[in-house]
């Protein structure tokens, strides 16, 4: 279970939070139970030769947390949620 006090709730369903991992910062998706949030995992697709395969490591599919990069420094994450949000009050 996770901490429901690090997740911005968006709706009944969804909610995000700033996750730093291995010193990179990003946003990252959440799912919303009953009594907690989950951090909604994927598996990578690739396109080579216009197929679609999923990404694999010793023959089974890579799951990794649905997240939106935001740089390896604070300051440079920061900077950016700053560009987005003055993107989103110009829409």
């Amino acid at each position: 279970m996770d901490d429901l006090k690090n997740w911005l709730n968006i709706d009944t369903y969804s909610s995000i939070r700033a996750d730093k991992y291995n010193g990179k910062y990003s946003i990252q998706l959440g799912k919303r139970g009953n009594n907690d949030t989950y951090a909604t995992w994927v598996c990578p697709q690739k396109w080579q030769n216009g197929e679609k395969t999923l990404l694999k490591k010793n023959g089974e599919p890579v799951f990794i947390p649905l997240s939106i990069p935001l740089g390896d420094d604070k300051i440079k994450a920061q900077k950016v949620l700053e560009g987005l949000i003055f993107q989103l009050k110009n829409l």
